[in-house]
């Protein structure tokens, strides 16, 4: 049987062992007299009674040996890093409300010095942060997209007007950290947008398509009047441009032209449309739509050739480049009419007829030799 001592305190007995009895040089048996639930009783009332006192005891003690403290701890924790996060995990869930009340409280009470304190850290910390953020996210991809897709769509109205707010008051500080990233990441940037362009074509022409619908009319004043403001700056930008790129432009204006012929020839006719000041409203669309009644064959000899767009009234009688003026006719019709009237000269062909006549009328809303207002 083991030997029994008996607590100095509380007068109980207990095996003369470590379980029971704190260690002391001062005893034979290397044990202290009272028993060890007795000596953190009285531990805790002296912590109680003498609070302010012991604080500021450490206090002084830790800044006498700031140097010394911090790199003992910095090595134990080095050396036991696994089992010091597990414990401040269980410390931190243990403690989760009493933690959160008192940083609340410690904030409420420091709330001036902490932004400076925070600009500090971050000054002095900001490749290790960074660092940090980087390794964080890409453990957590998963949870803080959901995280933040959340976020926006519960506050898509305050982000917005925080973003323009923001942006009004920092203008200049913006522009200049843009240019800056631009210059400094050029090649990489431009990488970037032509495989991003290259991946997402459909996407991004869809909503190009889309938003210049919903803002037409804001786009055109704002490109008119960014061209009057930079006139000479984007006429010498062209010809730089020109100069340098001289074959590779003429080869691609060459394969448009020959790729999209309508839309070039209808484009020329738009241009000298405007020259003389006439209406010039025709679109691809309507005048596949004049083809197509007339079944892809001249208006006036029913030929079946390369189709030009027919002034009925002609450009230099004023003309215009309209639905109402303009018929598909073969280049030989279209030349012997030139500048004539149109019924007249069409009267005298041999391959006139009534039908004919009366056919092209009513395409081009004539009634009674008078041309009626339409309203497509």
């Amino acid at each position: 049987m083991s030997e029994m001592k008996t607590c100095t305190t509380c007068g109980d007995e207990f095996p003369v062992t470590i379980e029971y009895f704190r260690k002391s040089k001062r005893n034979k048996d290397g044990l202290k007299n009272e028993c060890k639930n007795c000596s953190k009783a009285k531990d805790k009332s002296y912590r109680e009674a003498n609070r302010v006192i012991i604080k500021e005891r450490n206090r002084l003690f830790y800044v006498d040996n700031k140097e010394y403290i911090d790199a003992r701890n910095k090595k134990y924790v080095q050396s036991n890093k696994e089992a010091v996060a597990e414990r401040m995990r269980k410390y931190q869930l243990k403690n989760k409300e009493s933690i959160s009340k008192y940083q609340k409280q410690r904030y409420k009470h420091n709330k001036e010095l902490f932004p400076e304190k925070q600009k500090l850290y971050r000054l002095e910390n900001k490749e290790s942060i960074r660092e940090n953020s980087r390794r964080y996210r890409l453990k957590n991809r998963d949870t803080e997209l959901k995280r933040l897709s959340l976020y926006r769509e519960n506050n898509r109205a305050s982000l917005v007007e925080k973003g323009r707010i923001y942006r009004l008051e920092n203008k200049v500080i913006i522009r200049e950290k843009q240019k800056k990233r631009q210059i400094e990441n050029k090649d990489a940037i431009r990488e970037y947008s032509k495989e991003y362009h290259r991946v997402n074509r459909e996407s991004i022409a869809k909503k190009t398509r889309i938003y210049y619908q919903a803002n037409r009319d804001s786009i055109i004043r704002y490109v008119k009047s960014y061209y009057q403001r930079n006139k000479e700056v984007i006429a010498e930008k062209g010809k730089i441009y020109y100069k340098k790129n001289r074959e590779h432009i003429a080869k691609y204006a060459k394969q448009y032209a020959k790729d999209h012929r309508e839309e070039c020839s209808l484009r020329g006719q738009r241009y000298e449309a405007k020259k003389r000041k006439l209406p010039s409203t025709l679109t691809i669309e309507q005048w596949e739509n004049a083809k197509l009644y007339f079944g892809h064959k001249c208006a006036y000899c029913d030929g079946i050739f390369p189709l030009a767009r027919e002034h009925f009234i002609p450009v230099d009688n004023g003309g215009e480049l309209t639905k109402d003026n303009i018929i598909p006719a073969c280049r030989s019709c279209n030349s012997s009419k030139n500048n004539k009237e149109a019924i007249s000269w069409f009267r005298r062909q041999p391959f006139y007829s009534k039908d004919k006549e009366d056919k092209i009328l009513n395409y081009l809303c004539y009634k009674n030799q008078k041309q009626q207002l339409s309203i497509f």
